[in-house]
């Protein structure tokens, strides 16, 4: 039976094959020794097969075309990222700006309604103060009614003269001024005196044009008076009236008017009436 020889038995076989040749020098001995170790071991490393690449190697093995492709590939996956991050970026720019326009916008509505509050409010305070304005500057006027003698009694035997004045009490003048007045006698029927008619005709208006601050216009009544007239009016057997109205425009354009009545009492001496006492609400 053949005795089955190892490759490590060959090796040390040689070595001391060579070992043992007195032929030899020491330094030829290790130099000999040295290439038997080489042989030995080479055909150890021959077995090596199909060693892995390095990337280097596989680039540069790889052909022009498809390197054209795999930078062109790198590139695009490269600008689609960037795209990617941009859109995300300005998505929540976006979003921060919407929140910062919803903000902006609920302050601006709040500013606005206060704006308009404010205005509202100066607008009511102005017109306030306009109207005040107006009605402590705009004309006025009064009327009065009276015995017109030195003692402002009546006399009997004389003429009874009963005068009306109307005068613009306010602080610009009374413009357009026109008034109509009657005097009426009204007897007293079960116990009560029938209120005069207050029914004037428009052929019974005076014109008395404008009148300035302060200013005073006047008509009387003359009626002869009797002792008779005397007793009828102390006993209140009759009344004497006197009534009318008054109209006119003021120098912010406004009409107005009033009606005034007046009664004389037995004490020679003119009362308000409870009635037919009016001024117009035009002001307002």
């Amino acid at each position: 039976m053949a005795e089955e020889t190892k490759p490590g038995d060959n090796q040390k076989s040689n070595q001391d094959e060579i070992s043992s040749d007195p032929s030899l020098s020491e330094k030829q001995i290790k130099q000999a020794e040295k290439a038997s170790s080489k042989d030995a071991g080479g055909p150890k490393k021959n077995m090596h097969i199909g060693k892995k690449r390095t990337l280097r190697e596989k680039w540069r093995l790889t052909s022009i075309s498809n390197k054209i492709i795999s930078i062109a590939t790198v590139v695009i996956a490269g600008a689609s990222l960037l795209q990617f991050g941009t859109a995300i970026f300005q998505w929540l720019e976006m979003r921060d700006a919407g929140t910062q326009t919803e903000k902006i916008i609920t302050a601006d509505e709040r500013i606005a309604k206060a704006m308009e509050n404010s205005v509202t409010q100066a607008q009511i305070s102005f017109n306030a103060a306009n109207k005040q304005a107006i009605l402590s500057q705009r004309a006025w006027m009064q009327v009065k009614v009276g015995i017109e003698s030195p003692t402002g009694k009546w006399t009997v035997g004389k003429p009874l003269d009963v005068r009306m004045k109307r005068k613009n009490t306010g602080r610009t003048p009374a413009l357009n001024v026109k008034d109509v007045n009657a005097m009426t006698i009204q007897e007293k029927i079960n116990g009560v005196f029938k209120s005069p008619p207050f029914s004037y005709k428009p052929e019974q208006y005076v014109r008395a044009g404008n009148l300035t601050p302060d200013g005073e216009i006047f008509s009387d009544f003359v009626e002869p008076f009797t002792a008779e007239d005397e007793n009828r009016i102390v006993s209140e057997k009759v009344r004497v009236y006197v009534h009318g109205v008054i109209e006119y425009d003021d120098v912010f354009g406004v009409h107005h008017w009033l009606t005034y009545c007046n009664f004389l009492l037995p004490g020679q001496a003119f009362a308000i009436c409870p009635y037919h006492n009016e001024v117009d609400q035009n002001d307002k």
